[in-house]
């Protein structure tokens, strides 16, 4: 998932370069603009991934009782028993294809590379999340009291995030793509995003689980 966009700033260390280079530029845009999470499967099919292990062990949850203190030493026990045995089961197929000769590692060709994007509006999406005055109602609220009208529009979208992608996005061209002098762009549209005053007010929001309120502040436009 590319969350950066519900935060205020974007994928800024060759995250959208790598997703050009993998999965072209339908995917790239709709993974970062978007921000949706995209599981496992998916990525194989648009060529992020090159295997997919089944890992069929539940994540830890953590006890509440009324000594904190073991619960949380109980918790850290049980990650790092999940982290071993996750371990146990993803090493090998990584070994089995960092051995492996590269026409047998299984990859997807640009042909048959399908685009998360079909059949769906994504460009209404994205205009109607990222308009802050969409939700205008719910602005500070707490996500889980307002789950029905989020699950409606959607969680909301930085503008000034947005703009930032679709700057880098306009000119690509695969066929004289520098991916070295994209990420220094990339990096350096990401950084003038860290001085935008809305960037502290999504990260605020993630930390406290809230909804947004991304309109324009005076200091941005100075």
């Amino acid at each position: 998932c590319f969350s950066e966009a519900m935060l205020g700033i974007i994928p800024g260390w060759s995250g959208v370069a790598r997703m050009l280079v993998k999965a072209g530029l339908p995917n790239a845009a709709y993974m970062a603009e978007l921000g949706r999470e995209v599981k496992a499967g998916k990525l194989k099919e648009i060529g992020v991934a090159n295997e997919v292990v089944n890992v069929p062990l539940p994540f830890p949850r953590k006890q509440k009782t009324d000594r904190p203190e073991v619960d949380n030493a109980e918790y850290q026990k049980a990650l790092d028993a999940h982290d071993e045995e996750t371990g146990l089961l993803l090493l090998p197929k990584a070994l089995e294809l960092a051995t492996c000769p590269v026409d047998k590692v299984s990859k997807v060709m640009e042909k048959d590379r399908r685009n998360m994007d079909e059949g769906e509006d994504v460009s209404a999406e994205i205009a109607r999340r990222a308009n802050p005055e969409n939700y205008a109602h719910l602005w500070g609220r707490p996500l889980r009291e307002v789950q029905e009208e989020i699950g409606k529009l959607g969680r909301p979208l930085a503008p000034q995030s947005i703009k930032a992608l679709r700057g880098l996005l306009e000119d690509y061209d695969p066929s004289t793509f520098d991916e070295y002098a994209f990420v220094q762009r990339e990096m350096e549209t990401d950084a003038r995003l860290y001085r935008d005053p809305r960037y502290r007010v999504g990260v605020v929001a993630a930390l406290e689980q809230t909804v947004a309120d991304f309109r324009e502040r005076e200091e941005s436009r100075q």
